[in-house]
């Protein structure tokens, strides 16, 4: 923490607690206005440092002065370069920290310059002249800075003898006066043309050089006389603004600095850009037909402007520990607790857009701005909320400063309508993905979805797995690119928020927001998927001792109901649950979308759309942040990769051995821990609580812990957010609709594109199922099958071990059968599962 030293009344000295963090404050009506701070703001201003450096270099110039006047070697070195990009606050830390200096006996500033920064208090008995601020942007063009210094400071002058009650003895307004004069004449003789000067005589030609090769010595003179009789003060302080902009005259103005104003009673302060300075040497070299520019130019600005005499601006996105303040005409409009840039620019956008925003793999986000100026302008866009209009014109005009294919995807969405919007993203998506299809076994992904053409078949999940791979493989060189899916997700996602129409909303959400292709939750031995369960047959079987409200939750986790074994999403019917199903999909991320299928879903599965139970997930739906952030996907993606994160970190290899708990594991705890991260990375609230008043997620929770499951982070979890509910007769979740579950998972198969290989499989999950509930049979029963698998090709090592093992099922030992009916269950499972 810091302190500070304050003037007390009986002039003894205290040391006060002041705070250590920064205050970043923007204005919104000051876009334009540097913005100055006092001395006793320093403290707390995201300038901190710069000033402090400042403060250094000061008392250096100032001790080499003390120490070396009596030298005869001009050997010291008297700028201080405030440097960094445009917008990053130059100006307005220069100029606050010149007045300071000047003023620094001021109540407003008195507490910067003791002992904390000056412990030495070398700068105690010190003062500090200054004239006005010079801008070589305003030059125009006859003039040389040098000149323009004289000027401001004989005006200074001027101004002075001029006031009605100035007090300068008159000897020494004359004597001022004459080194005025001096100093131009000699300044004169050195901007004459050269042939005038010799055209005189010789011994008159000869005493003009003479007096014009001492006008630096004459100048210092000058600053003496200026300081001791007029200023009354110890140094000039001459502070150069946006010294890199006027780039035609820069040579001639380092060479000013370099020949004129090195002096031992000058401070110079400079804002600059020191890369631009280099270039407008390098182009004044070329022009002088000088080789080596780069290299030449470095030198110089290095000798003029030591490393040590360079005071980087800190970068906003690198800023930590930060108060964040935005006001409107004095109002306080966001006021947020400490954090660091980007934690508290995506609590702003949180605020303002309800989305939330992620850190991209460089633990950055390129949404964000550089500079000062940039966050001023970027806050002002961003507060111009209705129909985000202006933030999408943001968003592209930052794209148009990147690769010219980023800039075509952007330029065809925004000419795009609503109802084609999914299509075309996608179909942009694939192609910029081309490249990797080689390089990525996911040939079969890039297959089917580059010959969708049925608008309304496109999900969200197929639009987060095409932006997922595209991030996996995107070089963490390639600016570009890296900014460009920063951009883009949030373009996605404010085209999603001004949809028009409920038609369109849920149309996206048809098919979810996982597809198949994602693997979020592991496979079973890397083998078969936990995220996608396909079976054949119905459902109807399975749930006859199930209470109303578990055929409901069974409901939510069905994702697709329909016939045949072509891929749902390529045949015209767009019904994705029909009542003469023959096939099945379930998924657990089936429940994140499934609300909206709820009437349907009743109708097929029998169960009332009145209930309690379903009217409570009904009204969670409705108003749930977590579902409204699912359409965002900077959020969505990120949850995808902290769910692999928690079973990679946490879980690893302690996994449930059945798929229910399974499921209540990594799915629900993995999306538990996955917002309690983001909640803690970006100080955001209420993600988890909202999920888990998820009535089907409630309950999950309720069933699985009352069971043992040892895991110290879930235990945490817990016990943070109070998840040890108590499990009731009136609980929803039963063992039978988690035996229910788990029958279909273990009959389930994997999706795949041969026919034939469906088809077999689909004959062998009704035949486990069939198996499976039956408790007693023979070889006869056996036979049939056998005759039934010699229709299907490929089967032949399958019909050789029913022959095989057909005879044990004629046991008549209950216990023997029993262990028999086991291993042909595994077997075929085995089979099902490839």
């Amino acid at each position: 923490m810091g302190w500070r030293v304050k003037n007390l009344k009986n002039k003894q000295k205290k040391l006060i607690h002041m705070s250590d963090k920064a205050i970043l404050e923007i204005n919104l009506n000051e876009e334009y206005k540097i913005k100055i701070e006092k001395g006793n703001q320093f403290e707390e201003s995201i300038f901190h440092e710069v000033y402090k450096e400042a403060l250094k270099n000061v008392i250096e110039i100032v001790r080499h002065y003390y120490s070396h006047k009596d030298s005869k070697y001009d050997d010291f070195n008297n700028i201080i370069a405030f440097t960094g990009e445009r917008g990053k606050g130059k100006s307005s830390s220069m100029i606050s920290f010149r007045d300071a200096l000047v003023n620094k006996e001021c109540d407003d500033n008195r507490v910067f310059f003791e002992r904390q920064n000056d412990p030495e208090q070398y700068l105690k008995d010190k003062s500090f002249a200054e004239i006005e601020i010079i801008d070589p942007s305003l030059f125009r063009g006859g003039e040389s800075l040098f000149e323009i210094i004289l000027a401001k400071m004989f005006r200074k002058f001027q101004n002075r003898i001029n006031e009605m009650d100035c007090k300068i003895d008159q000897t020494h307004k004359r004597e001022l006066i004459q080194h005025f004069q001096k100093t131009f004449q000699n300044l004169q003789i050195i901007n004459s043309d050269r042939k005038d000067i010799f055209k005189k005589d010789s011994i008159e030609a000869l005493s003009k050089l003479a007096i014009s090769s001492n006008l630096k010595e004459d100048f210092d003179k000058l600053v003496d006389y200026y300081l001791e009789h007029f200023d009354k003060k110890n140094f000039l302080i001459i502070a150069i603004d946006d010294f890199d902009v006027n780039i035609e005259n820069a040579y001639k103005m380092l060479e000013d600095i370099r020949q004129f104003l090195i002096q031992p009673k000058v401070i110079l302060l400079i804002s600059c850009k020191l890369e631009q300075l280099s270039e407008a040497l390098m182009i004044h070299y070329k022009n002088i037909k000088i080789e080596n520019q780069e290299d030449k130019a470095k030198r110089y600005i290095d000798k003029l402007v030591p490393f040590s005499r360079r005071i980087f601006l800190p970068e906003v996105k690198k800023l930590e520990d930060i108060e964040f303040k935005i006001l409107n005409d004095k109002e306080l409009v966001f006021n947020n607790i400490t954090g660091n840039f980007n934690e508290l620019m995506i609590k702003l956008i949180f605020e303002k857009l309800n989305l939330i925003q992620t850190n991209n793999i460089l633990n950055s986000n390129f949404i964000f701005p550089n500079t000062i100026r940039e966050t001023q302008n970027f806050i002002n866009t961003l507060l111009n909320v209705p129909n985000n209009q202006k933030l999408r014109k943001y968003i592209i005009s930052e794209v148009y400063l990147l690769d010219i294919k980023f800039i075509n995807i952007l330029d065809d969405l925004e000419n795009v309508s609503d109802d084609l919007f999914m299509i075309t993203v996608l179909r942009k998506l694939l192609r910029l993905n081309r490249e990797y299809i080689v390089r990525r076994r996911i040939t079969e992904a890039y297959t089917k979805l580059s010959n969708a053409s049925i608008k309304t078949t496109i999900s969200l999940g197929d639009i987060y797995f095409l932006l997922e791979e595209f991030e996996k493989n995107i070089n963490l060189e390639d600016y570009d690119s890296l900014k460009f899916l920063d951009l883009f997700k949030l373009y996605f996602s404010l085209r999603l928020l001004n949809f028009k129409g409920e038609l369109n909303t849920l149309e996206i959400t048809k098919y979810g927001f996982v597809n198949k292709y994602m693997n979020i939750l592991p496979k079973e031995k890397g083998l078969k998927s936990r995220d996608f369960l396909q079976f054949f047959g119905t459902l109807d079987w399975n749930y006859d001792f199930l209470r109303e409200e578990e055929v409901f939750i069974l409901g939510m986790f069905v994702f697709y109901l329909g016939e045949g074994n072509e891929d749902y999403r390529h045949k015209l019917d767009k019904d994705i649950f029909v009542e003469r199903y023959t096939r099945g999909i379930l998924s657990p991320f089936a429940i994140w979308h499934n609300v909206n299928n709820i009437k349907t879903l009743s109708i097929i599965l029998n169960f009332s759309t009145e209930g309690k139970f379903v009217k409570l997930n009904e009204e969670w739906f409705k108003n749930s942040l977590f579902i409204k952030q699912l359409y965002n996907p900077s959020f969505t993606l990120k949850i995808f990769e902290y769910i692999g994160e928690f079973r990679l970190k946490i879980v690893k290899d302690s996994l449930p051995d059945n798929y229910f708990d399974t499921v209540c594991l990594l799915f629900v705890y993995g999306i538990i821990y996955s917002l309690e991260k983001l909640e803690d990375l970006y100080k955001l609230e209420g993600l988890v609580k909202d999920f888990t008043n998820f009535p089907i997620i409630n309950e999950m929770l309720k069933y699985f812990n009352q069971q043992i499951y040892f895991n110290k982070k879930i235990n945490e979890l817990n016990d943070k957010y109070k998840l040890n509910l108590e499990y009731d007769e009136n609980s929803f979740i039963t063992d039978e609709l988690k035996h229910v579950m788990n029958e279909i998972y273990d009959s389930s198969i994997e999706e795949t594109t041969d026919e034939l290989s469906i088809n077999t499989k689909r004959y062998l999950s009704d035949l486990y199922n069939e198996i499976n509930k039956t408790k007693k049979f023979t070889s006869r029963f056996l036979n049939y099958r056998i005759e039934r698998l010699k229709d299907f090709p490929g089967t032949e090592k399958i019909i050789d071990y029913f022959e095989e093992i057909k005879w044990k099922f004629n046991e008549e030992d209950d216990n023997l059968f029993n262990e028999y009916k086991e291993e042909l269950k595994i077997y075929l499972k085995n089979l099902i599962n490839g």
